[in-house]
């Protein structure tokens, strides 16, 4: 990279971090309706230009694409990558998978983590190592090395082509890169939106012959993680021939669709799959009694739950605004509030602060999900956006009924007035009397109870998600069914 470069995107990135930094805004693609007309109007000319400038840039990276390579592997390899381990739902949703594929089929695993730091973010780490799949984390630092089989100009042609075109926020691509050339998966399969772009573009240039991007949720511009780099680099990504997009709600398809300015037929929707092993052998084992003790909540009390991250989109303080309006009303309810993050001093402040706080319990993260819930009468997610909920199919599978606002994908993953019941309006008010009428009207709790098994069960099964997951994998799905031996769950062509 000459000086005179050099110079210009130094020039950029400080313009660059002095807008984010005042104009907060600019890492929204749609500003809200709140802001006044001259924030809008700064946003949206200085996201345009951003969005244009970041699309030439991927543009003229993935001409430099190695292309497609072959392998000569007996069994093929799946490299699977998502930012953290941590106890999230797409976290978990990605265990389930691994784990389904790997005992289905004869196929080699690993996995990829940006950052595994933290006890938090290894939180699944020894269940996927104990299943035998490689774990491993990507070093941004480390720059692109070409295996031997690449030529030295085309490595230095690729050196080159990051160097000219890579924006300095993308610096793990060349990582990715050096990764993918050096390993020559048959699959890369991504999670979420940051490793998606980058992971996506990394895997396009190394000439990965499919490459998944997994969309877990609604658009990134609804979030604070937002990037302005995010939506030219799936635009460019889906014009490339290996690559699919799948959402698991069709609410959150629609809603990548739109903001990218595609087809919604062009993202799949893959609906989340869960071990329902797991909740038959906690109903099994069921002990609330004990669950309750160890919390110190009355074996005669109904229970309102609550199961999240304890972060902003999830919302946390309305769910104990809700709580405390239910507390008004029902003397004999206690409130369970299971998970942890960011927000937990906010949480924990305003739970102190409530004179209902005796009839609260925070506790943390469990491991085993099932456990918590069945020590639940009933829960509520406050959830603003959501892609597929795990939470509510979790809880509906051990027979605990649920009450959700309407979360984007929410309000697919129950029933709603069999199963469970959305909140229409989205309204404190209204979601406490939706709590309060279930919560007192014990027939209608045994009624939902009762259905709901059967209906998460048949939609959201497993086996169903590993078949239309390996479904997404292109030609490697033929090479996944001759692996097997007579299975009968064998893909069907």
């Amino acid at each position: 990279m000459n000086v005179t470069m050099s110079v210009r995107r130094g020039l950029q990135e400080l313009v660059r971090h002095w807008l984010l930094a005042n104009f907060p805004l600019l890492r929204q693609s749609t500003p809200p309706r709140g802001a006044n007309r001259l924030k809008r109007w700064i946003v949206s000319r200085v996201l345009s230009v951003l969005d244009r400038r970041f699309e030439r840039q991927f543009r003229a990276l993935l001409g430099h694409s190695v292309p497609p390579y072959a392998t000569h592997r007996h069994r093929p390899l799946l490299i699977a990558s998502i930012g953290t381990l941590g106890p999230g739902g797409a976290e978990r949703q990605l265990v389930n998978t691994l784990l389904g594929l790997k005992r289905r089929y004869e196929i080699d695993i690993e996995v990829v983590a940006m950052s595994l730091e933290s006890e938090s973010e290894c939180f699944f780490l020894e269940t996927l190592e104990r299943a035998g799949i490689t774990v491993s984390r990507i070093d941004r630092n480390r720059g692109l090395a070409a295996p031997g089989d690449v030529a030295d100009e085309e490595a230095q042609r690729l050196r080159h082509a990051l160097s000219a075109h890579l924006h300095p926020d993308l610096g793990h691509v060349s990582a990715y890169t050096s990764l993918f050339l050096a390993r020559r998966p048959d699959v890369v399969h991504l999670w979420l939106d940051t490793v998606n772009t980058k992971g996506g573009l990394a895997a396009a240039l190394a000439g990965v012959p499919r490459i998944v991007l997994g969309m877990r949720n609604v658009n990134p511009s609804h979030f604070v993680f937002y990037q302005p780099y995010m939506r030219a680099a799936y635009r460019c990504l889906l014009e490339v021939a290996p690559v699919v997009a799948v959402n698991n709600s069709e609410a959150g398809a629609r809603d990548y669709a739109e903001w990218i300015g595609i087809d919604a037929g062009r993202i799949s929707v893959v609906r989340n799959g869960l071990d329902f092993d797991g909740a038959a052998a906690a109903q099994a084992h069921r002990d609330t009694r004990a669950y309750r003790a160890r919390w110190n909540i009355p074996t005669s009390a109904e229970v309102l739950g609550g199961m999240m991250r304890l972060s902003e989109e999830k919302r946390p303080l309305l769910w104990v605004q809700v709580a405390e309006s239910v507390a008004m009303r029902c003397s004999d309810v206690h409130f369970l509030l299971v998970g942890d993050g960011v927000q937990r001093p906010l949480v924990e402040a305003r739970i102190a602060a409530s004179p209902f706080a005796s009839r609260f319990h925070l506790v943390g993260y469990e491991r085993n999900a099932y456990v918590s819930l069945l020590g639940m009468d009933l829960l509520f997610l406050s959830s603003i956006l959501e892609g597929s909920p795990n939470v509510l199919i979790e809880a509906q599978a051990v027979g605990v009924p649920v009450v959700t606002m309407p979360a984007a994908g929410a309000v697919e993953a129950l029933d709603d007035g069999r199963t469970g019941w959305v909140v229409h309006d989205g309204s404190a008010a209204s979601a406490a009397e939706r709590v309060i009428y279930v919560l007192t009207h014990p027939h209608v709790r045994t009624a939902a109870a009762a259905a709901a098994p059967d209906w998460v069960r048949a939609r959201f099964g497993l086996e169903r998600m590993i078949a239309e997951t390996a479904a997404t994998y292109g030609d490697l799905r033929s090479r996944l069914s001759d692996t097997l031996a007579d299975s009968p769950a064998q893909i069907r062509s």
